[in-house]
C-alpha cells in the first residue's frame, strides 16, 4: 500500500503460494522456491521505501525481511526447524518492531532510534550464531532478543494508553500482553537450545501466537481499515479472540504444563 506500485503485491502472492504448497504437500523445492522469492520481494519492497524515506524503522524492517530470507535459505537447506526458530523469530519480531519505532518516531529522538537498531542488529547476529555453535549462540540470541522486547516495552505508549479506555485501552492491552509472551520465550532460550518438549512448545507458542497473534489484534483497528477502506468502529466484542490468547492458552500449550510437570519431578527427586 505505501509503496503504491502493483508488483509491491507479489511479495504477499508468492509467500501464500509458498504456504499453499505446504499445505498440499507440493514438493519441498517448489513450495521452498516460492517462499524464497516471496522473501527476496519482500526485502526488495523496502528498497524504494528507503530511497524515499531514509528512516531508521525502514532499514530495521528491511533487516527483519533479511532475516527471512536467511531462514528460507537454511530451510530449503535442510536444516532442522528447531535450529531455524530463532531466525523464523528474527523476521517476524524485527519486523514489527520496526514498525512501533516508526510508530513512535514522533517522541523517540535519533539515538532511541539507533538503539534499537543496534539491538535488532544483535538479534540478527545471534540468530546466526545459533545455527553456527548452536548452545551458545541460543543463549546469546535470548539475551539479545530479551534486551530487544524490554527496551521495546520501555518506549511504547501502551504503558500509558492501557490507563484509556475504549480501543486505546484493547490495542495496548494486546501490546502488552504480546510483549509479555516474547519476553517469556526469550527467557527460554536463554537456557539454552529448547531439547525438550516443554522449552520447545514454550518458544513456539511465545512467540507465534502469543507475541505475533496478540501484534496482529493490537494493530487491526487502525490497519485494516487504512488497508480495505472500511469502518472499524471498537466493540466491546474485541475482546473476545484476545482471550483466546490468554496466558492459559499459552499455559496449554507447553508453558506450565510442561515446565510445572518438569519441576515438579526435579523436586520429588530431591
Amino acid at each position: 500500500m505505501a509503496l503504491g506500485r502493483a508488483w509491491g503485491y507479489l511479495a504477499p502472492l508468492l509467500l501464500a503460494l509458498g504456504g499453499l504448497g505446504l499445505l498440499v504437500s507440493l514438493p519441498r523445492i517448489l513450495a521452498g522456491t516460492l517462499l524464497l522469492a516471496g522473501m527476496v520481494a519482500t526485502v526488495a519492497l523496502y528498497v524504494p521505501l528507503w530511497r524515499r524515506q531514509r528512516a531508521v524503522a525502514v532499514l530495521i524492517q528491511m533487516l527483519g525481511a533479511g532475516a527471512g530470507v536467511a531462514a528460507t535459505l537454511l530451510w530449503l537447506a535442510g536444516v532442522q526447524t528447531s535450529l531455524i526458530l530463532p531466525w523464523l523469530c528474527s523476521f517476524l519480531v524485527i519486523t514489527i518492531a520496526g514498525e512501533r519505532v516508526e510508530l513512535a518516531r514522533l517522541h523517540l529522538g535519533p539515538r532511541s532510534e539507533m538503539v534499537a537498531l543496534v539491538l535488532c542488529c544483535a538479534v540478527v547476529g545471534c540468530a546466526a550464531a545459533s545455527v553456527l555453535w548452536v548452545w551458545p549462540g541460543t543463549v546469546l540470541f535470548g539475551a539479545a532478543l530479551a534486551l530487544l522486547v524490554l527496551w521495546l516495552m520501555r518506549q511504547d505508549v501502551a504503558r500509558r494508553t492501557i490507563h484509556a479506555q475504549g480501543a486505546p485501552r484493547f490495542m495496548a492491552a494486546c501490546l502488552l500482553a504480546g510483549y509479555f509472551w516474547l519476553l517469556v520465550a526469550a527467557v527460554t532460550w536463554c537456557f539454552g537450545y529448547p531439547v525438550s518438549v516443554a522449552a520447545y512448545d514454550t518458544v513456539v507458542h511465545g512467540v507465534f501466537l502469543g507475541f505475533v497473534m496478540s501484534m496482529i489484534m493490537a494493530h487491526a483497528p487502525t490497519i485494516l481499515p487504512a488497508v480495505l477502506a472500511i469502518k472499524l468502529p471498537y466493540r466491546a466484542l474485541m475482546w473476545s479472540p484476545r482471550c483466546c490468547c490468554t496466558p492459559d492458552w499459552c499455559c496449554a500449550c507447553g508453558w506450565v504444563t510442561g515446565w510445572g510437570t518438569s519441576c515438579c519431578g526435579r523436586l520429588a527427586g530431591c
